[in-house]
């Protein structure tokens, strides 16, 4: 399953782009063009996601 919300602005800032689930996996992804930069906001969201167990998060760039 995968989340993406329709409209950014209206969400909490710094919330990643994208959710994406297939159990027992869960991962938040941040998508960034390839000289996109993180704001605070969503470096806060990433690293406080990252420190969950059993939660991927993650910047995804086109490279990637």
């Amino acid at each position: 399953m995968a989340f993406h919300p329709f409209d950014s602005r209206r969400s909490t800032p710094g919330w990643p782009d994208i959710v994406l689930v297939r159990p027992p996996s869960v991962i938040f992804a941040e998508l960034k063009t390839a000289t996109g930069r993180l704001t605070p906001a969503q470096r806060t969201w990433l690293d406080a996601l990252d420190g969950c167990p059993g939660v991927e998060a993650y910047l995804w760039r086109p490279s990637d």
